[in-house]
């Protein structure tokens, strides 16, 4: 039987052939997927479509991979470098799993529908025959139009104005004017394997519930283009984080926007976050790396907070709410639940005092509250 499946590889074309021939010589039915769950050949002699129908009931892909998670399954197919036997209960069937490796990468996963004694020796010979036909093959199941331009555009690739036009065409986006936004989401799983497979659902879940909203894999994360109604959000699960950019409406600004979510996502408080909740920390990470933050610090400030320090008066604390509330005298006033009169002594005092110009120096003021929030933040004040 081993060298019937060797023999195949000379005469089989394709990865399907190869699939179709290998099932009549092993007896069972099998499919094998890349890592994103999508098929890349079944047989169908013996035939695997009761099974495909099966598959293709389950509404929840990234539900079910988060089982397989939690049951071991996929650390069990990880460790083991021999074939994972089990018992499927959704297609009642004895199941035997394994990858198919190039060299030391996963190319895809095997799965054999066994309806018939199969040895652990042959399905690794299987295995080595299909490596073959994926040695050169890059499956990362992004080649359609509008992947293909986040793709190019996370790489830095400017598209032509004509190309970019051309592609929105053939997905029905050049219509009419769309703001878009870039959202990154990450499986909270600490194993590597796991996140990614985890992730790679994801993306199989979006395309077939909402084939408008644009993903791929990108630096380790699922990575989608929203439009207008297309949004990730009612995908996620609670195993899941996300980050969101501003929007925008020109796709050469994908790469910096994508900048935006990932900084989103790794440095935000919640389990989604907008880079509205960390937009400050984000530009105060890009100043730090061309100067020292405290000396974007006015002296006027510095001087209020030392007045304070010795003193023992709130400048400093009556200026840091009335710059919050949009330099509103009557919402600083309610803020602080003192009165309107005491807000504008104490204004008035800061002019006078620390020579503070609050036309003058509006800008300056909004920007040291910012650097000074950020030192707070970050315990560097």
């Amino acid at each position: 039987m081993k060298e019937r499946l060797f023999d195949l590889i000379v005469s089989c074309r394709t990865l399907q052939e190869y699939t179709d021939a290998a099932a009549k010589v092993i007896h069972n039915p099998f499919w094998i997927m890349n890592s994103s769950f999508s098929l890349l050949a079944w047989s169908h002699n013996p035939d695997t479509e009761r099974y495909l129908k099966i598959y293709r009931q389950k509404n929840n892909t990234v539900g079910h991979v988060q089982e397989w998670i939690d049951s071991g399954l996929y650390s069990r197919i990880e460790e083991n470098e021999k074939p994972v036997r089990l018992y499927d209960e959704d297609f009642e069937q004895d199941l035997i799993v394994t990858d198919i490796m190039v060299g030391k990468q996963r190319k895809a996963r095997v799965t054999v529908f066994a309806e018939h004694p199969v040895s652990d020796e042959i399905i690794m010979e299987l295995c080595r025959g299909a490596s073959v036909y994926l040695r050169n093959e890059e499956l990362s199941d992004n080649a359609g139009p509008m992947e293909y331009l986040l793709s190019s555009s996370l790489n830095g690739t400017v598209l032509s104005e004509e190309e970019t036009k051309r592609i929105l065409n053939e997905a029905g986006l050049a219509q009419q004017a769309r703001k878009y936004r870039i959202a990154c989401a990450r499986a909270d799983i600490e194993n590597t394997d796991q996140r990614m497979a985890s992730q790679a659902a994801l993306l199989m879940e979006v395309r077939k519930r909402d084939p408008a909203l644009i993903g791929l894999m990108y630096g380790g994360y699922a990575v989608f283009l929203e439009t207008e109604n297309h949004f990730l959000h009612p995908w996620l699960t609670d195993h899941y984080s996300a980050g969101y950019s501003w929007y925008f409406e020109k796709t050469d600004e994908i790469s910096a926007r994508y900048r935006q979510a990932l900084f989103a996502l790794q440095n935000g408080p919640e389990n989604e976050n907008s880079f509205d909740s960390c937009a400050e920390s984000y530009a105060m990470s890009l100043l730090e790396k061309e100067t020292d933050p405290h000396t974007l610090i006015m002296p006027e400030v510095l001087a209020c907070m030392e007045y304070d320090r010795e003193w023992k008066t709130e400048y400093f604390h009556t200026l840091e709410v009335y710059m919050a509330c949009g330099e509103s005298k009557a919402e600083t006033s309610r803020k602080l639940m003192i009165h309107l009169n005491t807000v504008k002594y104490r204004l008035k005092q800061m002019e006078d005092l620390f020579g503070i110009d609050f036309d003058k120096d509006r800008e300056l003021l909004q920007l040291s509250m910012a650097v000074m929030h950020y030192l707070n933040a970050s315990d560097q004040l």
